[in-house]
């Protein structure tokens, strides 16, 4: 099966370049979660990881190649199965592409390799030197560039409600898409972006808004309830209806919101924010001096 995986290999490789492309330039997205690669750093390794083994399966020998792939593949399908099992976004390639598909795809791709396993012998050489050095610097370069790449910084604020983007910005939900919101260019605010089938984000409010008008002194409140193309909001009050009178409509698509997100809004300027894994403590924060 030495041919086989010659052959294989290739499609392996390119498989593992387009997964690259597709973190690089879906970064933005890929952090806004709480999946497994919402971690900045964790995220640049495996963008740098798969462009280091796609360069190395195209000039490696048979049997180092075929080694490094299997043991990326266990790796990546451990990965599938621990999100899988606890319920959690991986990240593999976007928010769209859920463990469900990503379990099944790797395993293949595993039980395919053991099919087409190469008889050959391990042989240390010069070669397999400059192979590995090619690799690892590729790598480098690309997880280098990840890290210092930022698509947020250059994206719309509406297309991406981050907490990072906004912070120091205006609040970019204005009187221009619903008139109530010209409220939210006056005094003090706590806003609040959730998604109706967002567990995180029920957990989160039902943590802190069991009183749905709870709220810090001298500060109003709001809420909108993100992942459709109509969007409800609410006013001094943080609960998460089955409708609102108060509705903001995208006639494109709307902003892209994975999990909980929290702003402290002042006179229609973001002055503090946090999303994500960093929402919880953020808002026991600011809740604790509430009344």
């Amino acid at each position: 099966m030495q041919q086989g995986w010659r052959y294989l290999r290739l499609v392996v490789a390119v498989v593992l370049a387009v997964a690259a492309i597709a973190k690089f330039f879906n970064m933005t997205e890929i952090l806004a979660g709480s999946g497994l690669l919402s971690n900045r750093w964790l995220l640049t390794l495996a963008i740098g990881v798969e462009a280091a083994v796609a360069v190395f399966l195209l000039l490696s020998d048979t049997c180092w190649s075929w080694s490094v792939t299997a043991m990326l593949f266990m790796i990546f399908s451990g990965a599938s199965t621990y999100a899988f099992t606890t319920g959690q976004d991986c990240n593999c390639i976007s928010q769209k592409i859920s463990p469900k598909m990503m379990l099944p795809f790797d395993l293949t791709i595993l039980a395919i390799m053991l099919w087409v396993r190469p008889a050959v012998s391990f042989s240390w050489n010069k070669p397999l030197k400059f192979h590995i050095f090619s690799g690892v610097g590729v790598g480098v370069l690309v997880a280098g560039a990840a890290a210092f790449y930022d698509p947020a910084e250059k994206s719309d604020p509406l297309q991406f409600l981050l907490a990072d983007m906004l912070v120091e910005k205006r609040w970019p939900l204005d009187a221009n898409r619903h008139s109530d919101l010209e409220e939210l260019e006056k005094g003090k605010w706590m806003v609040l972006v959730v998604r109706r089938d967002c567990e995180h984000c029920r957990e989160l409010l039902e943590k802190n808004f069991a009183d749905p008008h709870a709220h810090r002194p001298d500060e109003r409140t709001a809420v909108f309830i993100a992942g459709e193309t109509t969007w409800p909001f609410m006013l001094d009050e943080i609960a998460v209806p089955s409708k609102s009178d108060s509705l903001i409509t995208w006639p494109g698509e709307e902003p892209f919101v994975a999990s909980p997100a929290i702003f402290v809004i002042e006179n229609g300027r973001v002055v503090n924010a946090k999303d994500g894994d960093d929402a919880d403590a953020f808002l026991d924060e600011l809740m604790s001096k509430a009344p």
